[in-house]
């Protein structure tokens, strides 16, 4: 208790030193409401009625607790807080608080509001204010906080549980645009959540809960004035609020409104009509931008619900919204658009797949629209497009039994669209449908032919259409997890992505096994595969042979290393690939060579005659270097021959002069020259 009052105690201070800075020089005088002589004043409204412009007020929990009974009309710029819980009760069918324009930049913090039991009791309002700021009060009445013509206001971190059937906060407009409003942080149990009029309001981070008890269905938050009719409101922000349990999330009536980053989430049991809402009104709804939002009716919803609808609206874009929509006992769809024309539709995520009837998005009675670029898996339709013309349908994924259905008799361009497999999707398209080509997974790799351990950058995409031509990467859907598999003879890391551009890179690394290895990519029901040949080919040796043993006799050194099919090659590593092919082609063996990391000779040495080395001697010398690094990992320093000790750099030399000859002649040498 010691530290909640020390703590009250610096709000209360922080909240004086804030008014003393805004008033300048000024000092402002103090007021103290609570029950005895202690206090200044015994209720409220008293103080207030005495306060002037920049007063404190601060107001202090009645007798035993009990409720200051009162209406309280704030016509000056004040402070007042609640110190502890101060608890008031409006009378009649009124407001406990009501801020008049006059009262402009007046701050009510901390108090904790109950109804009276009467219908119309309100909880705060502010008349035609600017600037006030309404900050954890805790609201308990008919309606909780409301704005008719004010603008700038602050409503931030109240708590508020509206009377059922009411409304938990409401912006309205009457004789002045309410505008520059922020709510934000509220936490609301109400029938309707929010209810926003006028223009530039900033809606954001609220938890909005749907009123059980309520006999009508809820909305979390509306965007639309309501009073005497429905009006548009514009330039609305309505982000990052989490909605629960509504029968309709947000419904938008108005033009240049963004809906970002919300979370509707109702409970299993609910019969969620729509997600959100656009054009709910005969008004004309345009330029709205509704992206990033994620919709889900969990697992038991009943009814028919709906993600996202769109009615008599007009260039507006619909983007990147996650949907998913179930059903127990009805058909359920993503998102429906009607009346409507030039919406973007592009990049959502979209499952809706219970019931006879479900459909990923649905399009009636409308014109030039576009649909491109979204995710859609349905049960029964992935799209049905009714009485609609210039429609646009490219680059998205389809997945349902009947991925794209045009009752219309014009034809339907539906080109570069993915429907899950590879193969001609002419059993999934029902009407007129300009459905060819379409897009077909591939994969390639950027090595086709690697050393043992060297990796190659395996690329699986959705670029290219069954005509085998290439499609811009920015057009193709984003998100989809493609899987890869290698059975043998190497290794994939990562073994899965999402697509980026319609993009997924993954890298195979070969091991020790030479041969060749398959590595499959699969999305949907189709697999694609390409294959890699592991090891150093013979033909692959004598290129590098020739190189070195030109570059040793131009330059009297070796090179620090040699580039085979684009991977380098050290020279210990030469060396054991050439003793190997020396060893593998004696004995008729042709296939490629496997090869382990070696390291460089620790100290290179060694004298020898000049002098030729016969064919049996250089294959003896060859195992011996062969077996020599298995064991040490390691180049020899020299090895011992019938002309001396020949050191590491002229036994490379004299191997690829060996595997030189051989791919001159097609046979090994009867021997080989070598000088110091």
């Amino acid at each position: 208790m010691e530290n909640t009052i020390k703590k009250q105690a610096i709000i209360l201070s922080i909240t004086f030193l804030l008014t003393l800075l805004s008033c300048g020089a000024v000092s402002a005088a103090n007021y103290t409401v609570g029950p005895g002589s202690a206090y200044n004043y015994h209720n409220i409204s008293s103080a207030v009625a005495a306060a002037k412009d920049g007063y404190n007020i601060t107001v202090y929990p009645n007798t035993n607790g009990t409720p200051y009974n009162e209406n309280i009309v704030i016509n000056n710029k004040l402070n007042l807080t609640a110190y502890g819980k101060v608890i008031v009760q409006p009378t009649g069918n009124s407001d406990a608080f009501k801020i008049n324009s006059k009262g402009n930049g007046t701050i009510i913090y901390g108090f904790t509001i109950i109804s009276n039991g009467l219908n119309g009791t309100g909880g705060i309002f502010l008349n035609g204010t600017k600037n006030c700021t309404i900050v954890k009060n805790n609201i308990t009445t008919t309606d909780g906080i409301n704005i008719l013509d004010g603008s700038n206001n602050l409503i931030n971190a109240n708590i508020i549980k509206s009377g059922t059937n009411s409304t938990g906060i409401m912006i309205e407009d009457n004789n002045t645009i309410s505008s520059h409003n922020t709510i934000t942080q509220n936490n609301i149990t109400s029938l309707m959540g929010i209810v926003v009029g006028g223009s530039n309001n900033t809606i954001s981070l609220n938890t909005i809960t749907s009123d059980v008890n309520s006999t009508m269905k809820s909305i979390g938050i509306m965007l639309a004035n309501v009073a005497p009719t429905i009006s548009p409101t514009n330039n609305n922000t309505v982000s990052k609020n989490n909605m629960t349990g509504m029968y309709m999330g947000i419904a938008v009536s108005g033009s240049n409104n963004t809906i970002s980053g919300n979370t509707i989430n109702p409970e299993d049991t609910s019969d969620l009509l729509t997600g959100i809402f656009i054009g709910f009104s005969n008004v004309l709804s345009s330029n709205n931008t509704i992206t990033q939002n994620t919709i889900n009716t969990g697992a038991n919803s009943t009814g028919n619900p709906m993600g996202i609808m769109l009615i008599n609206s007009v260039s507006n874009i619909v983007s990147k919204n996650m949907i998913t929509i179930t059903s127990t006992n009805g058909s359920t769809m993503g998102m429906a658009i009607q009346y409507s024309q030039k919406n973007t539709i592009y990049g959502n995520i979209i499952t809706s797949n219970s019931g006879p009837y479900s459909a990923g998005i649905m399009l009636l009675n409308s014109t030039q629209n576009t649909i491109s670029s979204n995710n859609i898996n349905s049960g029964v339709m992935g799209i049905l497009v009714g009485n609609s013309t210039n429609t646009i349908i490219n680059y998205n994924r389809i997945i349902a039994s009947h991925a794209i259905i045009n009752e219309d008799t014009g034809l339907l361009n539906a080109l570069y669209n993915w429907y899950g497999t590879n193969s001609n999707p002419s059993n999934k398209i029902i009407g007129n449908v300009n459905y060819a080509p379409w897009l077909v997974l591939t994969i390639t790799s950027n090595q086709n032919s690697i050393l043992n351990g060297f990796n190659s950058t395996i690329t699986a995409d959705l670029k290219h259409d069954s005509n085998g031509v290439i499609h811009n990467t920015t057009y193709i859907t984003d998100g989809l997890i493609i899987n890869f598999t290698n059975v043998i003879l190497g290794a994939v890391n990562p073994t899965s992505g999402k697509t980026v551009n319609g993009i997924v890179n993954t890298t195979f690394t070969a091991g020790n096994i030479p041969g060749t290895a398959n590595i499959s990519a699969k999305l949907d029901n189709q697999t694609v595969t390409t294959n890699i040949k592991i090891g150093l080919t013979i033909s692959q040796l004598i290129t590098a042979a020739q190189t070195i043993k030109s570059y040793y006799e131009t330059n009297h050194v070796l090179p620090s290393n040699v580039t085979i099919s684009n991977q380098t090659i050290t020279m210990p590593m030469l060396l054991q690939y050439l003793v190997m092919g020396t060893i593998n082609i004696n004995a008729g063996n042709l296939t490629s060579l496997n090869s382990a990391t070696v390291k460089p000779p620790l100290n290179e040495s060694g004298n020898f005659n000049a002098g030729n080395i016969q064919e049996p001697e250089y294959l003896s010398i060859a195992q011996n270097i062969k077996s020599y690094i298995k064991t040490n990992g390691i180049a020899p320093n020299y090895e011992k021959t019938s002309l001396g000790n020949i050191p590491f750099t002229k036994l490379v030399y004299m191997y690829s002069k060996i595997i030189n000859y051989y791919g001159v002649n097609n046979r090994l040498p009867n021997y080989v020259s070598m000088t110091p």
